[in-house]
């Protein structure tokens, strides 16, 4: 893979744009370094990496969910890839279409804009529930609005099973 942009580093890793030199297909790569990142119930970057994979590989076939493309390790960091998603977080596709929306009828459109947004975020969440899957951070920087207007969730990090003991506090506090 060649690495084209750092998007965000953490104690526990890093998160880069990139593409595959094998297929030139874009990537997104996330990286774990082992004993890094811990969190309360004592699981390190590498395991919570992991288990993403395994949930991003069990809801591979819905349009909401990013692509899973590889998982490497490299002088022990291990790094899952998975699709570039073209769009912006709803977080930003709000906020500049609630920016835009100035006269009634904009008002109008925005809110009919969301609800359908949202019955997708919805229609994903059940698939997950109906999996015995919590998502576990959601929030509108975990999704992206692709340049065709769906909705796709690209962080399973803090998901965790339904049944899960020990579950860890949510990613995004407020959310």
């Amino acid at each position: 893979y060649e690495i084209t942009e750092s998007l965000h580093f953490s104690n526990g890793g890093g998160i880069y744009k990139g593409r595959s030199l094998a297929t030139g297909r874009q990537a997104v790569l996330k990286e774990a370094r082992p004993h890094a990142g811990l969190t309360p119930d004592g699981r390190d970057a590498v395991s919570r990496l992991e288990q993403e994979a395994d949930f991003l590989r069990k809801f591979g076939d819905l349009d909401q969910v990013v692509n899973l493309q590889d998982q490497f390790v490299v002088s022990g960091h291990h790094f899952l890839v998975e699709d570039y998603v073209p769009g912006i977080t709803l977080n930003k596709a709000m906020v500049a279409r609630n920016r835009a929306a100035q006269t009634r009828e904009d008002r109008l459109a925005y809110r009919d804009w969301a609800l359908g947004i949202m019955a997708e975020v919805e229609e994903a969440l059940r698939s997950f529930h109906r999996e015995g899957v919590v998502f576990g951070d959601l929030h509108p920087n975990n999704i992206i609005v692709t340049d065709e207007g769906r909705p796709v969730f690209i962080d399973f990090e803090m998901a965790y099973p339904v049944d899960e003991v020990n579950v860890i506090p949510t990613g995004a506090p407020g959310y």
